[in-house]
């Protein structure tokens, strides 16, 4: 937990695939993709 508050989930997908995932919190999921040799920032308030 950052000091404002915020999350944040730093996804690294190095394979030449998309890569499906969830993201879950209390009880409750994101699903997104990763795309290949990605790197995505996931910010939560």
């Amino acid at each position: 937990m950052n000091t404002d508050g915020k999350l944040v989930v730093v996804v690294m997908n190095q394979s030449d695939e998309k890569i499906k995932y969830s993201l879950w919190i209390k009880g409750q999921a994101a699903t997104t993709t990763s795309l290949p040799h990605s790197i995505a920032t996931l910010v939560v308030e």
